[in-house]
């Protein structure tokens, strides 16, 4: 895995996961209802906790990858989230206004 995609699916991931750490907190799940959503929220945890982060010659990293899309956006549709309020501009350079 080249540098620039290790650091994309490193990006992806990280962001994955917050999203399920918010979706699977004891506050939010008490008002998650449907039982396939909470099947949902468990297979995307699920997903996550299988990506081969230290073996990246791992071929099964795309298709993981490729199933926590679908599960991601299964979801957000769930939630009722819109793809317009989910906007990621990269990661700002704090060091772009330290001055020494």
């Amino acid at each position: 895995m080249g540098l620039k995609l290790g650091f994309e699916t490193g990006e992806l991931l990280d962001f994955y996961k917050g999203c399920s750490s918010l979706w699977n907190s004891p506050a939010l799940l008490v008002h998650l209802s449907p039982p396939q959503l909470h099947k949902h929220l468990h297979d995307f945890q699920a997903l996550l906790d299988k990506f081969p982060l230290l073996d990246p010659k791992d071929e099964t990293k795309d298709e993981i990858k490729d199933d926590l899309r679908v599960k991601f956006k299964i979801i957000c549709t769930s939630l009722g989230i819109s793809k317009k309020r989910l906007v990621y501009k990269g990661n700002p350079n704090p060091s772009a206004n330290l001055d020494f």
